[in-house]
C-alpha cells in the first residue's frame, strides 16, 4: 500500500471516528420527541444531565479513559458509544482502501469517483443509525428516510456511476438523466418489494409483519442503488435475517425481530462486494449445469 493510500486511510478513519460520534447524537436523539438533533447543543449524561466537555468527548479514547463512566456522577455509559465511533471509523477505513487507488489515479473522472465515494460513507453512516435505533425502538425515523429517499434520485443524477445500469434503453439515454430514472426505478422497487412481503405476511400470520419503516427504508436503498442492487440488499439482508433471526427466537422465545439491522447488513455487502455478487450470479448458471453433468 503506497504512502499517499495510507495517508488517506489514516485520516478517513480520525474522520469516521468523529463522524461515529455524531452518529451516536442522531441514534440516542431522534427516537426521542423530548430531543432535537440540535437542542441540546453539547452532548450531556443520561444519568446525570450534566454536559460533557470536549476533552471527555473525544471518540473511544473518552470512553476506555474514563472507564466507561460519567466523570461527574460515575454512572455507567452505554458501551454503544465506543463501538458506533470504532465500527464508523473501521468502515470509513475499509471503503477507503477501496476507492483511494481510483480516486488517486483518475483523470477527468476523479470527481465522479470522489462523489461516489462520499455517497457510500453517507450510506455506511445511515444503516449505523438504523440498525441501533431499530434494535433499541423497533423504527426506523422518517428523518432518515424521507430525506434519504429525497436526496437519492439528485445523487444519481449528479453521480450516474453511482448506479450500474445494465438495461439498454437506460443506456443509450443520457447519463445523468439515465440515474435518474434507475434512482426512481430502484426506489419503486425497493419499496414495493417490502410492500408486498408485508401484505403477504400479514395474510398468513394474521398480524402485521414489516413496519412502513422498513419500506420507506429500502425505497431509499433503492434510489441509491438501483433496482438491481436493492434487490441484492433484499436477498442479503433475509439470508442475514434466516441464520441470525431463527436461532433468536428459538432462544429467546421471542418473535419480533427488527428487520432493520438485517437489511443495513446487506445494504454493507453490497457497498463491498457488489463486483462479487454480479460476478457469481453470472457463473451459477454454469455451475448448476455442471452438477447435472
Amino acid at each position: 500500500m503506497s504512502f499517499p493510500i495510507c495517508l488517506f486511510s489514516v485520516v478517513a478513519g480520525v474522520f469516521g471516528a468523529m463522524v461515529g460520534s455524531f452518529l451516536n447524537v442522531l441514534i440516542y436523539r431522534l427516537p426521542r420527541e423530548s430531543l432535537t438533533v440540535t437542542r441540546p447543543m453539547r452532548s450531556f449524561c443520561p444519568a446525570c444531565g450534566k454536559s460533557i466537555p470536549w476533552y471527555d468527548n473525544i471518540p473511544v479514547v473518552s470512553f476506555v479513559r474514563l472507564r466507561g463512566r460519567c466523570r461527574f456522577c460515575g454512572g455507567l455509559l452505554s458501551w454503544r458509544y465506543p463501538l458506533v465511533e470504532a465500527l464508523t471509523s473501521i468502515l470509513f477505513v475499509c471503503l477507503t482502501i477501496g476507492h483511494a487507488p481510483d480516486i488517486i489515479n483518475s483523470g477527468s473522472e476523479r470527481l465522479q469517483l470522489l462523489g461516489i465515494y462520499i455517497i457510500q460513507m453517507y450510506m455506511l453512516a445511515t444503516v449505523l443509525v438504523v440498525t441501533f435505533i431499530d434494535l433499541d425502538f423497533k423504527i426506523i425515523p422518517d428523518e432518515i428516510t424521507y430525506s434519504g429517499i429525497v436526496a437519492a434520485p439528485l445523487a444519481c443524477a449528479l453521480l450516474p456511476g453511482l448506479q450500474e445500469n445494465s438495461s439498454l434503453f437506460i443506456e443509450a439515454l443520457n447519463a445523468h438523466l439515465a440515474g435518474l430514472i434507475s434512482s426512481l426505478g430502484g426506489a419503486l422497487v425497493g419499496g414495493g418489494t417490502l410492500l408486498a412481503v408485508g401484505w403477504i405476511g400479514k395474510a398468513a400470520l394474521k398480524k402485521e409483519a414489516l413496519g412502513m419503516g422498513d419500506v420507506k427504508f429500502m425505497a431509499f436503498v433503492g434510489g441509491m442503488f438501483g433496482w438491481e442492487g436493492v434487490l441484492m440488499v433484499f436477498v442479503a439482508g433475509c439470508a442475514a435475517g434466516s441464520i441470525v433471526g431463527v436461532p433468536y427466537r428459538l432462544i429467546t422465545g421471542k418473535h419480533e425481530v427488527p428487520f432493520g439491522p438485517f437489511l443495513s447488513l446487506g445494504v454493507v455487502t453490497v457497498i463491498f462486494f457488489r463486483a462479487e455478487i454480479i460476478e457469481l450470479l453470472e457463473e451459477w448458471p454454469r455451475f448448476a449445469s455442471s452438477l447435472w453433468r
